[in-house]
């Protein structure tokens, strides 16, 4: 399938094709806006009840020194580049408005760029799937995942970092499923990946826990011709690294640095504290219970990361064995990406990080979860039950399974996060 079929993801962006497009599918893409309008009112709602997050106080004061000097340098001489983005989205605020005001304003700055996580997991099941159930199913996972509300309505970094996460790994699929000539609302996919690199840095550091898997798939994938035919590819992850340098390079030399902790990577930056080799020698174990905190609320709550692992698996047997269900061999490389993303996210952080393991460090991965899901429903659909009857039996199964409990614990969890008065400030 090639670019040019999908005008808004491929290489035609106006024109008659994208009208002739648009019309055809005009009652699907109705249905898709007002799916994406109920996770923005679920996350309103839930805005309107939040009373705040302990660290709000940083994120404004953030936002203020950023419209004050043109960088977020706290009067204390700390350099704060946690959430920098978010900081230089909102400063216009702080022009016109009072501290009151300013707070009010922010949240809704957050929630509308951390509301844009569902329509990128959108845009990946559906570039995956071309099906508008599964496109509906992933996107109502997400509207109403109450970890993806709460940090879109806190004054944090992890709901933007959330919908960055799903933007690299949905322009990574179009660059597995189009070639080197992917484009995406008009500009090379190559172009697109250092943008949102330097995005993802400056939001949380905790965006390159995600760049490893990519850059492994295009090794794997491509291999000798990344110095060749795809040395584009190559270009555009190195030209990321420099943000990331940028990065470490102004926490390091800026201000009195951030004292969040001294590790291998240094105390001078945001984030360093998080990341501890030597844990792999002094707490060898796996930290299970920061990934099951995501899923602590709703009905069948404890179910949906057991159903997450067992699509997980199972679409890892069928990328080994391909003739189980054959489908294109660009499906199978995007599906390893992402397999390769969330659970290579999930082992560094409950593994290779300090004592201080929390649930918000994996939000960038809870919307991945939800594809894998929806994909591994695509794929059984067609693979269960050798006879007629059996494969009717199997695919009740399914839906119940795959389809009607995510969908209630997302509901309930969505509800239970709307109706708690206040909120938690803490994390």
């Amino acid at each position: 399938m090639q670019a040019r079929n999908n005008p808004v993801m491929g290489s035609i962006g106006t024109g008659r094709a994208t009208n002739d497009w648009i019309a055809d599918h005009f009652l699907t893409i109705v249905s898709y806006v007002m799916l994406f309008i109920v996770g923005v009112l679920v996350r309103w709602e839930t805005l309107r009840t939040y009373l705040g997050h302990i660290d709000d106080p940083a994120s404004l004061l953030a936002i203020r020194e950023t419209a004050h000097q043109g960088y977020s340098l706290f009067p204390s001489g700390v350099l704060y580049l946690q959430g920098a983005v978010f900081s230089y989205l909102a400063a216009p605020l702080a022009w016109f408005l009072d501290p009151d005001q300013l707070f009010t304003g922010a949240r809704a700055v957050n929630l509308v760029a951390s509301v844009l996580v569902i329509p990128l997991a959108m845009a990946l099941i559906r570039v995956l799937t071309e099906n508008d159930i599964l496109t509906w199913l992933v996107g109502a996972l997400i509207a109403c995942d109450p970890n993806l509300i709460l940090w879109s309505v806190a004054l944090r970094p992890y709901g933007i970092l959330a919908a960055e996460v799903m933007g690299i790994v949905l322009l990574m699929a179009l660059l597995i499923r189009d070639g080197i000539d992917a484009r995406a609302f008009g500009l090379r996919v190559t172009t697109w990946i250092p943008i949102v690199a330097t995005l993802g840095t400056f939001t949380h550091i905790g965006f390159w826990l995600t760049m490893p898997g990519l850059v492994l798939t295009a090794i794997v994938m491509w291999r000798r011709d990344l110095l060749g035919t795809h040395r584009a590819v190559t270009r555009a992850f190195a030209i990321s690294l420099l943000p990331l340098i940028v990065f470490l390079l102004l926490g390091r030399f800026v201000g009195i640095g951030s004292g969040t902790g001294s590790s291998e990577l240094g105390r001078s930056f945001v984030g360093s504290h998080l990341f501890s080799i030597t844990k792999i020698i002094t707490q060898p174990h796996l930290q299970w219970d920061a990934w099951l905190e995501n899923f602590t609320s709703g009905a069948a709550h404890d179910l949906i990361p057991q159903l997450i692992v067992g699509s997980g698996v199972a679409l890892a047997i069928w990328s080994l064995h391909p003739s189980l269900s054959p489908l294109p061999a660009w499906k199978r490389r995007v599906v390893e990406m992402v397999l390769i993303v969330h659970w290579g996210t999930l082992f560094t952080v409950i593994g290779l990080m300090t004592s201080n393991v929390e649930a918000r460090y994996l939000n960038q991965i809870i919307g991945l979860g939800y594809v894998i899901l929806a994909f591994a429903l695509y794929m059984l659909w067609e693979m269960v039950g050798p006879t007629v009857t059996q494969r009717q039996i199997m695919r009740v199964g399914l839906v119940l399974l795959l389809v009607v409990a995510p969908v209630w614990h997302g509901w309930t969890a969505a509800m239970a996060r709307m109706s708690e008065p206040g909120g938690s400030p803490d994390y």
